[in-house]
């Protein structure tokens, strides 16, 4: 009987020595790869990101009419080039397109009509 104890307990001794030495414990490897998934796909949307600003920027620096900052609906151009130039000469020279849309607003309510 007594031997039948130590047996067991010495089983149960071998089960909680291959606990400690991680055979049972691949949890924690796994966990780390997700991880290290999460970064590279972070990794590879800052790099993306990068390439895409660096590909608009060389189209704004071919073509500046494609920025939507700066651009004016057509049939208002003449007033948003005035309203430009006269800013201009106090010192806004590249004034932001919403001030100058509510400035052509005040214009228009007002009854300003280039002719």
């Amino acid at each position: 009987m007594a031997i039948q104890v130590i047996s067991k307990n010495y089983s149960i001794l071998r089960l909680f020595n291959k606990v400690k030495f991680g055979r049972f414990n691949s949890t924690r490897n796994f966990a780390t790869f997700n991880f290290i998934d999460d970064k590279k796909t972070a990794e590879e949307t800052v790099y993306f990101k990068k390439q895409e600003e660096a590909i608009l920027a060389r189209m704004l620096e071919k073509d500046p009419s494609l920025d939507p900052r700066y651009s004016a609906p057509s049939h208002e151009l003449e007033l948003y080039n005035d309203l430009a130039l006269a800013l201009s000469k106090f010192g806004l020279t590249d004034p932001p397109l919403a001030l100058m849309e509510e400035v052509v607003l005040v214009f228009k309510n007002n009854g300003y009509s280039k002719k």
